[in-house]
């Protein structure tokens, strides 16, 4: 289980001490037959429920901020977040897309940088530096990040993204190779069948073109 840091928890109460929700008057319990006393909860346990109350909160409080707008305040909360689970994948291209809505591309490419490199055997992991790269039409990136991971059979954006990339960079012949492990994998995708067909027409074509 991922520990949540002093620091973390520090910064997670200072964020949210402004917008804690009021208490109400508290009501007594029915009485019922009287009842064994539960076994008291060990400080691993304590520690996990206080995460899970202080993250439904910070996802309350994120949509907030938002729909105001700010989103600076939102990047605070996902950086708590990101500290506490560094390799949770949502949290982490969440903040990337909320760094790239203010313009702080430099920071964003950071973020999936140090994800990628933290988690190696992660075959998912290399998936944000690349997309990032594809947005930006820098195909050359692209290919050395998800190639390696092809093997390991990963989500299927990463084969569409590694076919695309070399269809766009000239090299048809790896396009086609990936479009067929693909299909391997996902038979009866009908995109990618169109696309295998359209990447083997234009090698018949450059063949044609070059005897």
């Amino acid at each position: 289980m991922k520990r949540f840091s002093a620091s973390a928890l520090a910064a997670a109460l200072v964020v949210l001490a402004p917008f804690a929700a009021p208490q109400g008057a508290e009501r007594k319990a029915p009485q019922g037959p009287p009842q064994q006393p539960a076994a008291a909860p060990t400080p691993q346990q304590r520690e996990e429920a206080l995460w899970t109350s202080v993250h439904n909160r910070f996802t309350l409080q994120m949509d907030v901020w938002f729909n105001d707008g700010d989103f600076p305040r939102c990047i605070q909360l996902l950086r708590v977040m990101h500290a506490r689970d560094p390799h949770d994948y949502e949290t982490v291209t969440d903040l990337g897309w909320m760094l790239g809505n203010i313009e702080r591309k430099d920071e964003e490419l950071e973020l999936y940088r140090q994800y990628r490199l933290r988690y190696p055997d992660d075959k998912e992991a290399p998936y944000p530096e690349a997309e990032f790269h594809f947005r930006q039409r820098q195909y050359e990136k692209v290919i050395p990040l998800l190639e390696p991971v092809i093997p390991k059979k990963p989500h299927p954006n990463s084969y569409r993204m590694l076919a695309h990339s070399y269809d766009r960079t000239g090299r048809l012949e790896d396009a086609r190779r990936i479009w067929l492990e693909y299909l391997k994998v996902n038979p009866n995708d009908e995109t990618a069948k169109k696309n295998l067909k359209r990447v083997e027409e234009k090698i018949a074509e450059k063949g044609r073109a070059n005897p």
